[in-house]
Order: C-alpha cells, then structure tokens, then sequence
C-alpha cells in the first residue's frame, strides 16, 4: 500500500487508470450508461497519459496495430451499411475499445506486474459480493437490494430488469477462483469453491452461460492441475457426480425443470436438430440470420441492421413453420450475427484476427503458465462456441465484457 500512495504522488494518471480498472466490474453493475461512462475514462486517461508522457510508440505496437486494423474493416462496412445511422454508433465506439484494451493491459503489466494482485484482490471481492447476492435472490426471490426477476428461473442480481448477469458471472468467476486458490492453498476448499461457482451459474438460469462456465471450468481444471492423468479422471468423475447430485436436487424445482430439462430436445435422436430449431425460440432468429447472410454474402447488411432487415416479409414469410416466430434485434448467435451484419468479409477479418491472437496468447502462456491468463483465454473461446446462443457481440454488455478479458488474455503476451 506503500507503493501506492507514493504512485499517488508521483503520478496521478497512471494512479487514476489504476483506480478505474480495479473498480469497473462495479460499473456493469449500474448499466449501460455507467459502463460506457468507464469506457469513455479509462480510454481518455490512458490516451491522454500516452500524449503527456510522449510515449507515441505505443502507437506502432502489434497489438494496437491489429485492432486498429480490425476497426479498418468496421469502417469499410459502415460504408456499405444499409443505414449508416445504425451502424455509425458502433462502429465509432470500437475506437474507445481500442484504448481501452490498450489501458488494461499497459496496467496489468506495469512495472512488471506490480498491480497484478492488487487488482484481482480487488475483482475477486466484487464477484463475491455478486454471487453472495445471487444465492440470496435465489432463496428469497429477491435480492439484497429488493430487485426481482420479471422472468421465473432466471436471476438478474444487481441488474434489476437485465437478464444477462449469468455472461458478468462467468466473466470474473475463474479470476476470483484463482485469487482464492493462491490465498487459501488447500485443494480440497478450492474445489468445493469451483463446484459452487458452477452451482450458482446454473441457478442464475441462463443455459448457454451456464455450458460455457462448466466447459471452461473443466479445462481449466485439466489443465492447471499437474497431476496424473489416472486421477485427473478420478477428479472430474467426483466432481461430476457431486454436481449431478446438486443439479438434480435442484432441479426438483418445476421452473428449473423446464427451462433445463424440458425445453431441451434429444439432439442426437433421428432428425433432433432440425426439431430443436423448428422448436426452439433461437429457431426463427437462427434461419433468417442465415437467409439475410445468403442474401447478402460479401459485406452483410451493416452492423446493428440485422433488426430492420430480420423484418422484411421475404423473411417472415419463410418461418411460418417455426413454433416461436420471433424476430428480434439480433441473431443471438455470434457468428451468424457477424455474418449477417459484416457478411463474409467482416466474418473472415474477426476471426482471421481472434485466431491470431489466441496463438500469440497461447505461446505466451505455454512458456509463462499463468493462470489469469488462462482464464481470459477459456473466456474469449467460450464466447465464441458455434450454435449456443449469445448476447449482440456489438451491444454493450457483450462487447465492452469480452474486450475485457481479450485485454486480460494480450496482457500476458510480449508484443
């Protein structure tokens, strides 16, 4: 704490980007307005830090030249947009995303590190307090505030109204769990703590979020713990088996049933994929995504058009046969939204540049085994698992979120 105030003194803007990081998890917790309040902050201290200390260099740098380009292909499909209103919006606002992943990984690996623990110490008490609200909302149906969920089986916690805290819980949960593996030091309380975390990702109700934590949990899990392969396999079959028991326990209750049981089809019995589609309410959303793309190949219809042009009778038509005839703002697919909205060459920049990235990443924790960055990288392949559905990648929870940990997951990594 020393160390600090006497940064405090000497220099308040790397202080007051500090200080902004460690507390942005609070800021999703106030809403959009908060979130891009922070976004707007972090990115003009960090911007305006780099002009006062001269520091242009950080300019040539890969990592920011990789996203400055990724922002290139935004602009060239504003350009193309069906409605340049629509698309405008996001598309300047990725330039705010560009200074802020560049804010928090110049933090993290200031001075060799020296915020790290300070800052997921700090993380790790914020997601604790969220999740102690989320089993309190749980067994009260409400939450310490008194919010509650309009929609029965979901959790919202601190989000009053937003049914998207389960994409929050998984986005801090593994840098909280690693922060309380190193503090406590006993494996059998870690463990209990990963099962619980799971626990409380499938009460908060949101399926998709739901098999992305146990997926990224589990590999995790595989991963970091160096022990033979006889009882790896011997501790995920405990594991399993301790979780099937609460799963089941849980499930006895009729909401939970249904939103995980009973609205699940047999994917692999004859024909259950098609089934699932022409059930499932993603079905519609999921159909005129890929009939806008087909429509549309090259360029898309322009982000954030998806929801004007889901709307036309040619598509509204063709899903007559759906259960759920749902046309929405969004796909809530990832990539048949980048599909749609940036068609293939917007779909090939993303992923050429993700790809790239997860081996830079990859390499880098390979020879540093660090276990934060670990983490950061199970969320940015998680979020983009083909055909579970997911948030608009372009709204503000989803994106501002998943840039996030993309600059956790370069933070790691030598330019």
């Amino acid at each position: 704490m020393e160390m600090i105030s006497k940064l405090k003194k000497e220099n308040i803007l790397i202080f007051s980007l500090f200080t902004l990081i460690i507390l942005f998890p609070i800021s999703y917790l106030l809403g959009n307005s908060v979130i891009n309040l922070f976004l707007f902050l972090i990115s003009l201290t960090y911007l305006f830090y780099l002009i006062k200390n001269k520091k242009i260099d950080e300019f040539k740098k890969s990592s920011f030249l990789i996203l400055f380009t990724l922002w290139i292909t935004f602009l060239i499909n504003l350009f193309v947009s069906q409605n340049f209103d629509l698309s405008l919006n996001r598309v300047l606002k990725f330039i705010f995303i560009i200074f802020f992943v560049s804010a928090i990984k110049f933090i993290i690996s200031y001075k060799d590190y020296f915020f790290e623990n300070y800052i997921y110490k700090i993380w790790s008490l914020i997601f604790l307090i969220v999740l102690f609200d989320l089993v309190f909302e749980y067994i009260f149906g409400h939450n310490i505030l008194g919010n509650k969920s309009y929609m029965p089986g979901r959790l919202t916690g601190f989000l009053d109204g937003e049914l998207v805290i389960g994409y929050y819980f998984i986005g801090f949960a593994l840098f909280a769990f690693i922060f309380l593996d190193k503090e406590i030091d006993n494996k059998n309380y870690t463990v209990f703590i990963l099962i619980t975390f799971i626990l409380v990702s499938f009460i908060i109700g949101e399926r998709s979020n739901f098999i992305k934590f146990c997926i990224s949990s589990l590999v995790f899990f595989l991963i970091v713990y160096e022990i033979n392969l006889k009882k790896k396999i011997i501790g995920v079959l405990i594991t399993v088996s301790i979780f099937s028991i609460l799963f089941f326990t849980i499930s006895n209750d009729n909401i939970y049933k249904t939103r995980f049981i009973n609205q699940m089809p047999n994917l692999l019995e004859k024909n259950g994929i098609k089934k699932f589609m022409l059930n499932s309410t993603y079905g519609s959303h999921y159909n005129t995504a890929l009939s806008v793309f087909k429509n549309n190949i090259i360029f898309g219809v322009g982000i954030k058009n998806y929801r004007n042009e889901s709307v036309k009778k040619i598509y509204t038509d063709q899903n007559k046969n759906f259960k759920f005839q749902i046309m929405g703002t969004h796909p809530h697919q990832i990539h048949l939204e980048f599909l749609s909205e940036t068609g293939i060459f917007g779909y090939l920049s993303f992923f050429s540049f993700i790809i790239y990235s997860l081996y830079l990443s990859l390499s880098s924790f390979l020879k540093s085994k660090n276990y934060y960055q670990l983490a950061a990288i199970l969320f940015v392949i998680c979020s983009l698992i083909p055909l579970l559905p997911s948030g608009s990648f372009f709204s503000t929870y989803t994106s501002v979120l998943f840039w996030f940990n993309y600059a956790i997951m370069m933070a790691y990594t030598k330019n």
